[in-house]
Protein backbone atom coordinates (compact mmCIF):
# COMPACT_ATOMS: atom_id res chain seq x y z
CA UNK A 1 0.00 0.00 0.00
CA UNK A 2 1.15 3.49 -0.81
CA UNK A 3 -0.95 5.34 1.77
CA UNK A 4 1.65 8.01 2.49
CA UNK A 5 2.29 8.65 -1.19
CA UNK A 6 -1.43 8.83 -1.92
CA UNK A 7 -1.91 11.26 0.96
CA UNK A 8 0.91 13.47 -0.33
CA UNK A 9 -0.65 13.43 -3.81
CA UNK A 10 -4.06 14.46 -2.47
CA UNK A 11 -2.66 17.24 -0.30
CA UNK A 12 -0.56 18.46 -3.21
CA UNK A 13 -3.48 18.58 -5.64
CA UNK A 14 -5.49 20.76 -3.26
CA UNK A 15 -3.12 23.62 -4.04
CA UNK A 16 -3.49 25.19 -0.59
CA UNK A 17 -0.35 27.12 0.35
CA UNK A 18 -0.90 26.09 3.97
CA UNK A 19 0.23 22.62 2.90
CA UNK A 20 3.72 23.76 1.83
CA UNK A 21 5.35 23.03 5.19
CA UNK A 22 3.78 19.57 5.36
CA UNK A 23 4.88 18.80 1.80
CA UNK A 24 8.41 20.03 2.51
CA UNK A 25 8.38 17.75 5.56
CA UNK A 26 7.59 14.86 3.21
CA UNK A 27 9.98 15.90 0.44
CA UNK A 28 12.34 12.99 1.15
CA UNK A 29 9.73 10.27 0.62
CA UNK A 30 10.63 9.36 -2.93
CA UNK A 31 9.49 12.21 -5.13
CA UNK A 32 5.75 12.28 -4.42
CA UNK A 33 5.98 15.86 -3.12
CA UNK A 34 8.17 17.16 -5.95
CA UNK A 35 5.53 18.20 -8.47
CA UNK A 36 3.02 19.55 -5.93
CA UNK A 37 5.74 21.69 -4.35
CA UNK A 38 7.08 22.83 -7.72
CA UNK A 39 3.55 23.94 -8.64
CA UNK A 40 3.60 26.41 -5.73
CA UNK A 41 6.52 28.19 -7.36
CA UNK A 42 8.14 30.99 -5.39
CA UNK A 43 5.78 30.50 -2.47
CA UNK A 44 7.53 27.23 -1.57
CA UNK A 45 11.12 28.40 -2.03
CA UNK A 46 11.76 29.72 1.52
CA UNK A 47 10.62 26.45 3.13
CA UNK A 48 12.69 24.39 0.68
CA UNK A 49 15.81 26.46 1.27
CA UNK A 50 15.37 26.19 5.04
CA UNK A 51 15.01 22.41 4.77
CA UNK A 52 18.14 22.25 2.61
CA UNK A 53 20.13 24.17 5.22
CA UNK A 54 18.89 22.04 8.11
CA UNK A 55 18.75 18.68 6.38
CA UNK A 56 20.99 15.81 5.54
CA UNK A 57 22.08 14.70 2.08
CA UNK A 58 18.67 13.25 1.22
CA UNK A 59 16.93 16.50 2.19
CA UNK A 60 19.39 18.55 0.11
CA UNK A 61 18.88 16.23 -2.84
CA UNK A 62 15.07 16.20 -2.62
CA UNK A 63 14.72 19.95 -2.08
CA UNK A 64 17.10 20.69 -4.93
CA UNK A 65 15.07 18.36 -7.17
CA UNK A 66 11.99 20.48 -6.41
CA UNK A 67 13.85 23.73 -7.08
CA UNK A 68 15.12 22.41 -10.42
CA UNK A 69 11.57 21.23 -11.27
CA UNK A 70 10.46 24.84 -10.76
CA UNK A 71 12.68 25.76 -13.72
CA UNK A 72 10.76 23.46 -16.06
CA UNK A 73 8.50 25.24 -18.56
CA UNK A 74 5.32 24.10 -16.78
CA UNK A 75 6.36 25.75 -13.50
CA UNK A 76 8.74 28.51 -14.58
CA UNK A 77 6.02 31.18 -14.82
CA UNK A 78 5.22 30.55 -11.13
CA UNK A 79 8.69 31.70 -10.08
CA UNK A 80 9.27 35.38 -9.43
CA UNK A 81 12.56 37.06 -10.36
CA UNK A 82 13.66 36.93 -6.71
CA UNK A 83 12.64 33.26 -6.55
CA UNK A 84 14.62 32.58 -9.69
CA UNK A 85 17.65 34.27 -8.10
CA UNK A 86 17.24 32.14 -4.96
CA UNK A 87 17.06 28.97 -7.05
CA UNK A 88 20.13 30.02 -9.06
CA UNK A 89 22.08 30.64 -5.86
CA UNK A 90 21.09 27.25 -4.42
CA UNK A 91 21.91 25.41 -7.64
CA UNK A 92 25.29 27.07 -7.93
CA UNK A 93 26.28 26.42 -4.33
CA UNK A 94 25.11 22.79 -4.30
CA UNK A 95 27.27 22.08 -7.34
CA UNK A 96 30.07 21.76 -4.77
CA UNK A 97 28.21 19.41 -2.39
CA UNK A 98 30.12 16.44 -1.03
CA UNK A 99 27.47 14.06 -2.39
CA UNK A 100 27.59 13.18 -6.08
CA UNK A 101 23.81 12.85 -6.43
CA UNK A 102 23.31 16.36 -5.06
CA UNK A 103 26.03 17.70 -7.36
CA UNK A 104 24.38 16.01 -10.35
CA UNK A 105 21.01 17.64 -9.64
CA UNK A 106 22.76 20.98 -9.23
CA UNK A 107 24.50 20.60 -12.59
CA UNK A 108 21.18 19.68 -14.22
CA UNK A 109 19.85 22.85 -12.63
CA UNK A 110 22.62 24.89 -14.24
CA UNK A 111 21.41 23.66 -17.59
CA UNK A 112 17.83 24.59 -16.72
CA UNK A 113 18.90 28.10 -15.65
CA UNK A 114 19.84 28.72 -19.30
CA UNK A 115 22.74 31.05 -18.47
CA UNK A 116 25.76 30.50 -20.70
CA UNK A 117 27.82 32.13 -17.97
CA UNK A 118 27.43 28.81 -16.11
CA UNK A 119 29.38 26.94 -18.80
CA UNK A 120 32.59 27.16 -16.75
CA UNK A 121 30.99 25.31 -13.85
CA UNK A 122 29.49 22.78 -16.25
CA UNK A 123 32.88 22.19 -17.86
CA UNK A 124 34.43 21.70 -14.42
CA UNK A 125 31.71 19.18 -13.57
CA UNK A 126 32.60 17.24 -16.71
CA UNK A 127 35.82 16.23 -14.90
CA UNK A 128 34.04 15.17 -11.69
CA UNK A 129 35.07 11.73 -10.40
CA UNK A 130 31.40 10.63 -10.25
CA UNK A 131 29.84 9.32 -13.46
CA UNK A 132 26.41 10.70 -12.56
CA UNK A 133 27.85 14.22 -12.32
CA UNK A 134 29.74 13.87 -15.59
CA UNK A 135 26.54 12.69 -17.30
CA UNK A 136 24.64 15.69 -15.91
CA UNK A 137 27.44 17.93 -17.18
CA UNK A 138 27.14 16.54 -20.70
CA UNK A 139 23.39 17.20 -20.71
CA UNK A 140 23.78 20.69 -19.23
CA UNK A 141 26.52 21.54 -21.70
CA UNK A 142 24.24 20.61 -24.59
CA UNK A 143 21.36 22.55 -23.06
CA UNK A 144 23.52 25.65 -22.63
CA UNK A 145 25.34 25.15 -25.93
CA UNK A 146 28.63 25.52 -24.08
CA UNK A 147 30.70 24.40 -27.06
CA UNK A 148 29.48 27.27 -29.24
CA UNK A 149 31.54 30.46 -29.29
CA UNK A 150 30.21 33.30 -27.16
CA UNK A 151 29.71 36.51 -29.13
Amino acid sequence: MNYYGDLIAVVGTLGDPRSIDALVGAVETGGDATEPLAAFGSEAIPALLARMRDGDMLARFACLEVLVAMLEPLNRSLVTPSGFAAIASAVRSEGHDENAQVRAVAIRGLGALSKRSDCGAVRAAAADPAVVVRQAAVAASQQLNCDAPIH
